[in-house]
């Protein structure tokens, strides 16, 4: 299904796992099917959703040694679905098939206003961000290439927004203040005129404020 706005939603049954990993017993997965699919996922971009509620989603219904079990149903939607809304793939029990039945549930993201991450130079500045970087990307997420790149980078925005807030969310206070000290400094040199002291207190705040404005300033 594609929506006028470029987003794609794919569901249903594919006919092939994407790994060995996805069936269990039964003959090997057939390669060259399962690459196809693979690549029709990677090139156009697409996220494969994880499964909730079961592994599998077919079976051949056989007792003893003889049970197979796959998956072969799926959902494949665009990445733009993630970026404004909650997308679940739910299994649920089957009655009278050998598939069972998967639901695809999209909600908006309610309670906030989204706004596009915005890279900010002064976060160069601080001795952690790369350590942080990289622990927030190295993290374990089972799935298709394109699904975990989606979920790695949905992991450093959340982590780095938080830890913007909790690392500089008072620097635009402390600018204000620097501010009234500086016009405070200022209005007392035009009253008695300027000395050492006054001076000093003078540079050192102009040096703050630039040193916070430099901070500011994006790439």
């Amino acid at each position: 299904m594609a929506f006028p706005n470029g987003k794609r939603i794919l569901l249903g049954d594919f006919n092939t796992p994407l790994s060995s990993m996805e069936k269990a017993d039964g003959m090997p997965v057939l390669e060259e099917s399962r690459e196809d699919l693979v690549d029709m996922i990677n090139s156009l971009c697409l996220l494969d959703l994880n499964l909730l509620g079961a592994k599998f989603t077919s079976s051949n219904r056989r007792s003893g040694g003889g049970l197979i079990q796959v998956r072969l149903d799926r959902g494949i939607i665009s990445l733009e679905w993630i970026h404004n809304a909650s997308c679940r793939l739910n299994v649920f029990s089957k009655i009278g098939s050998n598939h069972f039945p998967i639901f695809l549930s999209i909600s908006a993201l309610t309670g906030r206003k989204a706004f596009p991450l915005r890279f900010e130079k002064m976060w160069l500045l601080a001795v952690d961000i790369y350590d942080n970087i990289s622990k927030w990307w190295n993290v374990g997420i089972q799935g298709t290439a394109m699904f975990r790149v989606a979920n790695k980078l949905a992991n450093i925005i959340s982590n780095i927004q938080l830890w913007n807030k909790v690392s500089f969310s008072n620097i635009f206070q402390i600018k204000e203040n620097l501010k009234k000290d500086l016009d405070d400094v200022q209005s007392q040199i035009q009253d008695v005129g300027y000395d050492l002291v006054v001076i000093d207190k003078e540079v050192e705040l102009l040096t703050k404020i630039h040193d916070i404005i430099s901070k500011e300033e994006e790439f």
